[in-house]
């Protein structure tokens, strides 16, 4: 017989659930890392659903979660009576191909999607929420798991923290994992920032490239881009989520009400929801936009499409109500702006004008008037520069060559010519 152990609680531990919990504890955190969900969780889960690795399921099949075949699975199956008999069960390859379906099982079913709002280290609502779900017919399942997780303190290993430091203890350092490693450490930090439908992200609050994310939390501009599904020239705007893992296939709730001047991606990235998968769900023409006040599906699919507006109108539309914006916005500023005398201009404390060496200004023998140049301070807009200068919006965009409002802080732009 096998000595038993006891925890701090003096609780009695199994020799073999400390084996278990060893061997698969490493997967249980990459797969906390892919997918959002608790690693308590899912070593909680394994445990009790493979007997410790010991079920029929767990030795002939690596099936260590009792997942069923279900229509999608195109793998091997494995006959096993339970609910009913000779129910199909899935091979996997190895334990840890098991370990990595759990995780696609859970985040692509919308009944468990509730699950991934909650917070990665409260176990015990994971654990209900399991069972709320529908994961298991036992009533007493969420007590099991966290009979398990607080027995074994299994809820240590949610802390992603301390699993990265020891990946990279034990990693080479000319190793490419270590590469690999360096990169999810980054993404840990947002992790530990916060997360949405179960994926890792920040909000920015101001328009944002890119590139700039990219660098400063050194990942892939590539990974970046795909996991936001953008391409290269778009920015984030102003609360706007960016996301650094792939968003899902369902959406963090059921429904969302369509606002004016919302589109799919605005949508789907306000969910953490994959932007094809919103186009399916609610039988969309891919690049067509739904109309405002109709309501579009982000868990089950719908039987019939919303009111839409093809992609062409749609950018007239908004190229249309961006225009009115900017000139209802210039009109604003110009009825606060400033009035300058003929000898001076009256700038605003923080800003600092820029002349260039008079032989850099811009002359002609025909015009005696020279280019006078202004370097962009923080906060300051194309708005209140042409208030300071008493111009246009649209004169100066002339003047500078832009295709729109963007500007970046030190950017010199021409302010009167």
């Amino acid at each position: 017989m096998l000595p038993c152990f006891a925890n701090a609680q003096g609780a009695p531990l199994s020799p073999d659930v400390l084996k278990y919990i060893e061997k698969f504890k490493e997967i249980s955190q990459e797969e906390m890392l892919r997918a959002g969900i608790p690693a308590s969780i899912t070593l909680a889960q394994g445990i009790h659903e493979s007997n410790m690795g010991k079920s029929v399921l767990a030795t002939d099949a690596n099936n260590h979660f009792g997942i069923k075949c279900h229509k999608e699975w195109t793998g091997a199956g494995y006959t096993y009576d339970d609910d009913a008999k000779d129910e199909c069960f899935r091979i996997y390859k190895s334990a840890e191909e098991s370990y990595r379906d759990h995780s696609d099982f859970l985040t692509s079913r919308p009944r468990y999607a509730n699950l991934f709002t909650l917070d990665r280290t409260d176990y015990k609502s994971w654990a209900y929420g399991l069972k709320a779900a529908g994961y298991a017919t036992n009533p007493k399942y969420p007590e099991i798991l966290i009979k398990l997780i607080e027995n074994y303190n299994l809820h240590d290993y949610d802390d992603l923290k301390n699993f990265v430091a020891q990946k990279q203890q034990t990693t080479p350092a000319t190793n490419q994992a270590t590469a690999n490693t360096q990169v999810k450490t980054e993404v840990l930090e947002f992790q530990e920032k916060g997360s949405f439908n179960g994926v890792a992200c920040i909000i920015v609050d101001v328009r944002t490239k890119p590139e700039q994310i990219a660098d400063k939390y050194k990942i892939s501009l590539d990974d970046l881009l795909s996991y936001n599904e953008m391409e290269e020239g778009d920015w984030f705007s102003a609360g706007d989520r960016v996301y650094f893992a792939h968003k899902k296939k369902v959406g963090d709730t059921e429904l969302h009400t369509v606002k004016t001047g919302e589109n799919m991606w605005q949508i789907a990235q306000q969910h953490g929801m994959k932007i094809h998968k919103l186009y399916e769900k609610n039988r969309m023409k891919m690049n067509d936009q739904p109309l405002a006040g109709e309501v579009v599906y982000l868990q089950q699919k719908h039987s019939t499409a919303p009111r839409t507006i093809d992609y062409e109108a749609y950018l007239k539309e908004t190229k249309k109500n961006n225009a009115e914006k900017e000139l209802k916005a210039e009109q604003a500023e110009k009825t606060n702006a400033l009035v300058a005398t003929n000898d001076r201009i009256y700038d605003a404390i923080t800003s600092k004008n820029y002349f260039p060496p008079t032989d850099k200004l811009a002359s002609d023998s025909n015009n005696e008037k020279a280019v006078l140049y202004y370097e962009v301070q923080p906060k300051e807009t194309l708005y209140s520069i042409a208030r300071q200068f008493s111009t246009t919006v649209q004169q100066l965009k002339i003047w500078n060559n832009l295709s729109d409002s963007g500007l970046k802080i030190g950017q010199q732009i021409i302010v009167k010519q």
